[in-house]
């Protein structure tokens, strides 16, 4: 598994996946999100997205920052053939490993199984919304 940054020609293949990873969350929760929103969301924050690249194909997608003081998960997407098998966790694990001594956080929507993975890899919720869970970890000492 490797991060490839994403181009411009991957655009497509973000949008796709965010309608298949996220979709069926929103419904959830009984909210419908059109393509517009689909697609600003996989826009959003776009020179941090790295492709997340498994014999030479994408299966999914990561966008992270890593600030003076922390290291933010901005958004994780693998595709559902793929989810199961580890490469969020092991993803996750990797960006912190870069970055050791700054706790990590991120967002989950509150229908969202990931959450489960988040809470198993030590982070805790330090705050909600009407819709996401507020997650961090603390930096290793």
């Amino acid at each position: 598994m490797k991060l490839i940054k994403a181009t411009i020609r991957d655009k497509d293949f973000l949008f796709e996946l965010r309608k298949a990873t996220m979709a069926q969350h929103f419904e959830k929760m009984g909210l419908i999100i059109s393509d517009e929103e689909h697609q600003s969301r996989a826009e959003y924050a776009f020179e941090q997205a790295y492709l997340i690249v498994v014999q030479g194909a994408p299966i999914g997608m990561v966008k992270f920052q890593e600030r003076a003081d922390e290291l933010e998960i901005i958004q994780i997407q693998i595709a559902p053939s793929y989810q199961g098998q580890g490469y969020g966790k092991t993803m996750i694990e990797y960006l912190m490993a870069q970055s050791p001594h700054k706790p990590t956080k991120l967002t989950v929507l509150k229908s969202n199984p990931a959450a489960n993975l988040y809470k198993r890899l030590g982070f805790a919720i330090y705050d909600e919304d009407d819709y996401e869970f507020y997650m961090r970890k603390d930096a290793r000492v």
